[in-house]
C-alpha cells in the first residue's frame, strides 16, 4: 500500500485477504514494513482470521505523505491450487486530515503454474563378459554370459514421475536370467536400491520394476532409475540373429494421470562365433650325438601348449591335426628319423605329410580350452632319430598344427 503526495491517513488500518491456494500463516508470522524494511509499530497485534482468511492489520501512528506500507508473511502453495488463479483483495481504511473516513481497496490476482509433463529418456546397453570383467558390445556369441543396463532418467524441472513402472521382455534364447537390483539415483542425494522381479506371462519371460511410494517420486531433473540383469545366449540361437528386448516405462504426472508411455528396444547381434587356437612356435631338440645302432627319441625344450577359443555356441566337436610341412634337412641332407606325436594316454603317432589326428574333443563345451602335454611325463612331441645316414649339421623342419571341426 502506498500513499499519494500531500496527504495524511489517520487511524491507519490494513485488511489483506489470503486466496484459498496458499496455506494460512500462522498467528505472529505476519509483519508490517515500511519501504525501508523497517517493522511499522501496531496499535495492537495483528488479527488472524483463518475462517474468513483475513488478516487485520491496525497501525499506531499517523502516515504521511509518499509512505509505502508492506505485509510480509510466508506460506505454501497447496497442491489443490496447481493450473488455478486465485484473486486477492487489499483494504486500507482510516481518516483523513479532515477525519474524513478513508475505505480504498484494490485486487490482485495469484495465478499458479501447474507441474509441467515429466520428460523421460530412455537409454539400454549390453555388457559381455571377458576375462573376468563386463565389457559394453553390441555383438555376442552363442552360450556367451551378458548383462543388460536399462536407465530412464527424468530430462525436465517442476514436475512429478511417480508410480515409476519399467518392463523389460525378455527375448528367446536369451535364459538362465538373473535380476540384479533397481538403483534410484537423485541429484545431491544417496542412490537407494529397491528390488526386481522375474516375472513370466504366458510363457514370456519379463523384468520388471515398480513403485507405488511416495517417497520414490521424482521431481528433479537428472533423476535416473538404473536397472541390471544378466543372463545367458543359448546355444540354440540361430546364427546372425538379433535378440530384441523391447522396454516399456509407465508412470503417473502430478495429476495422477498416466504419462504417455515410452518404448524402445535393445538389440544384441548374435553371431555365429569362432573357433581359434594358439599354439607352441618353435621347438628346439637340442644338440644329439650320431648313433650307428637303433634309434632314440629326444624330448624338446619345452612342452607343447594349445589354447583353443570356440566360441560358436554349438557344442559341436573339434580337433587337432598335425602334418609335416617340411622334413627335417640338413642343406640336401635329410634326417634319417622323423618326428612323433604322444598322446595324454600313451598313445604314439608317427607323423608324415599327410595330416594325422592328434586329439579331438567331443563333445565340445563352449569357451576356453588349455591344452598341456608334459613332455618330463612322455607326452607332445618327439624328435624320433634313427641310425646311420644322418650327417654332422643343424638339421630343421616344419610341422603345421590344424583345429578343425570337419568329420
Amino acid at each position: 500500500m502506498k500513499m499519494t503526495k500531500l496527504s495524511v491517513w489517520l487511524e491507519p488500518t490494513l485488511k489483506m485477504n489470503v486466496p484459498e491456494g496458499v496455506t494460512f500463516p500462522k498467528t505472529g508470522n505476519v509483519t508490517v514494513k515500511d519501504e525501508n524494511n523497517t517493522e511499522i509499530e501496531l496499535a495492537e497485534p495483528i488479527q488472524y482470521d483463518s475462517n474468513a482468511r483475513e488478516l487485520t492489520a491496525k497501525l499506531k501512528n499517523t502516515l504521511s505523505t509518499d509512505a509505502t506500507i508492506v505485509i510480509q508473511f510466508q506460506t505454501k502453495v497447496e497442491d489443490k491450487a496447481l493450473g488455478q488463479t486465485y484473486e486477492t483483495k487489499v483494504s486500507a481504511a482510516g481518516k483523513d486530515s479532515n477525519f474524513t473516513p478513508i475505505d480504498v481497496s484494490g485486487t490482485a490476482n495469484l495465478t499458479v503454474e501447474d507441474y509441467a509433463e515429466p520428460q523421460v529418456q530412455f537409454a539400454g546397453k549390453v555388457q559381455k563378459e571377458s576375462e573376468g570383467s563386463w565389457i559394453d558390445t553390441i555383438q555376442a556369441n552363442p552360450n556367451d554370459l551378458v548383462n543388460y543396463t536399462i536407465e530412464a532418467t527424468l530430462t525436465n524441472d517442476y514436475t512429478v514421475w511417480s508410480n515409476q513402472k519399467i518392463v523389460a521382455t525378455i527375448p528367446n534364447n536369451l535364459e538362465n536370467i538373473t535380476v540384479d537390483k533397481a538403483i534410484l539415483r537423485r541429484p545431491h542425494q544417496t542412490d537407494s536400491e529397491l528390488p526386481l522381479k522375474l516375472m513370466t506371462e504366458s510363457g514370456v519371460q519379463k523384468v520388471v520394476f515398480e513403485t507405488s511410494e511416495a517417497t520414490n517420486a521424482f521431481t528433479e531433473s537428472g533423476s535416473k532409475l538404473i536397472l541390471t540383469y544378466t543372463g545367458k545366449i543359448s546355444v540354440n540361437v540361430g546364427l546372425n540373429e538379433t535378440l530384441v528386448t523391447p522396454v516399456s516405462i509407465e508412470g503417473l504426472n502430478s495429476k495422477g494421470q498416466a504419462i504417455q508411455p515410452i518404448a524402445g528396444n535393445i538389440n544384441l547381434a548374435v553371431s555365429e562365433g569362432t573357433l581359434q587356437f594358439t599354439t607352441t612356435s618353435s621347438l628346439d631338440f637340442g644338440v644329439q650325438e650320431l648313433i650307428s645302432i637303433s634309434e632314440k627319441r629326444h624330448a624338446p625344450d619345452k612342452n607343447i601348449e594349445m589354447l583353443v577359443e570356440d566360441t560358436r555356441g554349438t557344442n559341436e566337436r573339434w580337433k587337432i591335426m598335425a602334418t609335416i610341412t617340411q622334413e627335417f634337412t640338413n642343406g640336401t641332407s635329410l634326417l634319417n628319423g622323423g618326428l612323433t606325436f604322444v598322446t595324454d594316454t600313451g598313445s604314439i603317432i608317427e607323423l608324415s605329410k599327410t595330416a594325422s589326428q592328434v586329439y579331438e574333443k567331443n563333445p565340445a563345451s563352449n569357451g576356453t580350452s588349455n591344452l598341456i602335454w608334459d613332455r618330463t611325463k612322455g607326452q607332445g612331441l618327439f624328435l624320433q632319430q634313427k641310425a646311420g645316414m644322418n650327417k654332422i649339421g643343424s638339421y630343421q623342419g616344419e610341422l603345421q598344427w590344424t583345429l578343425t571341426d570337419a568329420l
